[in-house]
């Protein structure tokens, strides 16, 4: 998408775009602040904020790589934002969630996959006794989805996370409580 907005002489109204969106964002994220008065929609908005917005432009959602940017407040653009800022160190201090609600969002989306349902069908045929082949396999596609989609990233993230999640004693591949 973004390389035929580029050879359409459209970049900089995409850059533009793009600013406009994060000063929405930091406009809704100082109307929160100064308006929210606990659970109601702007909290929701919050909170969505929160967790939602940093994936929506990660490989699963974007349709293009180079949406990640629009998360980053140019440099030299318009001027810093503390709201914008307040965003993004959020995200920085709860990156092992955010990257492991990424991995439960690849892991649903292919437990959904037409092909998760045949090998799931297909291993019911023995009173579950091969059921631990069906997670070997999920995790086996996961990780090379991580592997193909963003291979210096998330990938270690998520094993250092097994690491010290509830699941540790479980070994890499077979992270049968899914």
């Amino acid at each position: 998408m973004e390389s035929v907005l580029q050879e359409q002489g459209r970049g900089a109204a995409l850059e533009s775009y793009e600013q406009r969106v994060r000063e929405r964002v930091a406009k809704l994220l100082e109307d929160i602040r100064a308006y929210s008065v606990g659970s109601d929609r702007l909290w929701t908005a919050r909170v969505w904020l929160q967790n939602a917005l940093p994936l929506l432009v990660l490989p699963e959602f974007a349709p293009a790589p180079d949406l990640s940017e629009l998360l980053r407040w140019p440099s030299g653009g318009a001027e810093a934002n503390a709201a914008w800022d307040e965003l993004v160190t959020y995200w920085s201090h709860h990156g092992p969630r955010l990257t492991r609600l990424r991995e439960q969002m690849v892991r649903a989306a292919v437990g959904r996959s037409g092909a998760s349902e045949v090998l799931r069908r297909n291993i019911g045929r023995d009173e579950g006794r091969d059921a631990g082949l069906y997670y070997d396999w999920l995790d086996t596609v996961v990780r090379a989805w991580f592997q193909a989609m963003d291979p210096e990233g998330d990938l270690l993230e998520l094993e250092a996370l097994r690491k010290v999640s509830p699941l540790r004693h479980v070994p890499s591949g077979a992270s049968h409580g899914h």
